[in-house]
């Protein structure tokens, strides 16, 4: 009888079998949670409330590319969002001030209708649209270019009034030039 050779990890700090077992014990963690969980309706919550004023701040990071270059920028801000229609329309005012790789600073301002969804309490993903104007400060070279912001996130609540925010921006916008950009923002909400 040959004694199997031991088998060597695929390197010192990989173990596929280890992987394995970790992904499958937590599939089985998760399942266990969602299968033994109450319908969301039977649990008392202090999330059952929508907000109708919604404030927060954010970071942001784009970029930016028109037919002759590409500019990367980030930057900070924040918004103001009201409920429009209550479980249909959202109405959102956005500021940033962002500090790009070359000698351009902007601030983009963004007016966007948003859709919301509640498919959990904690959690309010949206999609929205709407338009954008973008100061490009540059001295004498200054220029302000209008567009279309298009826009979908989500909000995740922590408690029942504050909450972290993450969303992903397609903003196209003219000026001298047609401009498109990919933004991410990500920050702190207080529902009220």
């Amino acid at each position: 009888m040959v004694a199997a050779a031991p088998t060597m990890p695929l390197s010192p700090t990989f173990d596929p079998a280890r992987l394995a077992r970790g992904a499958i014990a937590t599939a089985s963690l998760l399942w266990s949670s969602f299968a033994s969980a109450e319908p969301a309706s039977e649990v008392p919550s202090d999330h059952d409330e929508h907000h109708r004023i919604v404030v927060g701040a954010n970071a942001m990071a784009l970029g930016a590319v028109s037919p002759d270059r590409f500019v990367s920028a980030i930057g900070v801000g924040g918004f103001f969002e009201v409920v429009a229609v209550p479980e249909w329309l959202e109405l959102e005012i956005g500021a940033h001030y962002l500090r790009t790789m070359t000698e351009v600073d902007e601030v983009p301002v963004d007016l966007v209708l948003k859709k919301p969804f509640h498919p959990l309490p904690w959690l309010n993903p949206y999609v929205g649209l709407g338009p954008t104007v973008v100061a490009e400060l540059a001295g004498e070279e200054s220029e302000v270019l209008a567009g279309l912001v298009a826009v979908a996130g989500s909000y995740f609540w922590l408690t029942g009034a504050i909450g972290v925010s993450a969303e992903l921006d397609y903003n196209v916008v003219r000026g001298s030039e047609l401009v498109q950009e990919v933004a991410g923002l990500w920050g702190l909400v207080m529902g009220l």
